[in-house]
């Protein structure tokens, strides 16, 4: 499988502390005006953790769409729709190369820019662990 450079919102996005019940936006994002997709194709966003999670409890990954750019990973600067959420993820399932969540995403999106929002939830930090997201028309065979 081919991943455009374009469609990549996180690549080994490591984390050192995500404190419990933080939320996290990647500074990576995707501008949907400068962004050509292969029509006719669903796309799909993709995430895999690319070092596995340490302690804490749960993750719960969403696709965010922005009228407007943010800054930094507290989302300065951005208005927020989730536009799709993996729910909580069990640090058990955050597993080195382990695709953890896969999204098929709606056919119009009403927001410019693109972007992947981390929860850290219930009670305990993450100490280590790395993510990639993406988005592609062909999921890996074991998100079906």
């Amino acid at each position: 499988m081919f991943i455009d450079n374009e469609l990549v919102l996180a690549e080994s996005w490591a984390y050192t502390v995500w404190a419990a019940g933080g939320t996290y936006y990647g500074t990576q994002r995707i501008d949907l005006t400068k962004t050509k997709t292969q029509m006719g194709k669903p796309l799909y966003l993709v995430v895999k953790m690319s070092a596995a999670a340490a302690t804490g409890t749960s993750l719960d990954f969403s696709l965010v769409g922005s009228t407007a750019e943010w800054s930094d990973a507290a989302g300065t600067g951005g208005t927020f729709t989730v536009i799709g959420s993996s729910g909580a993820i069990a640090t058990a399932s955050l597993t080195l190369n382990t695709v953890v969540w896969t999204f098929r995403l709606p056919e119009k999106i009403s927001q410019r820019y693109l972007g992947l929002k981390v929860v850290s939830v219930e009670t305990s930090d993450f100490t280590a662990g790395a993510i990639d997201a993406y988005l592609t028309d062909e999921p890996p065979l074991a998100a079906y």
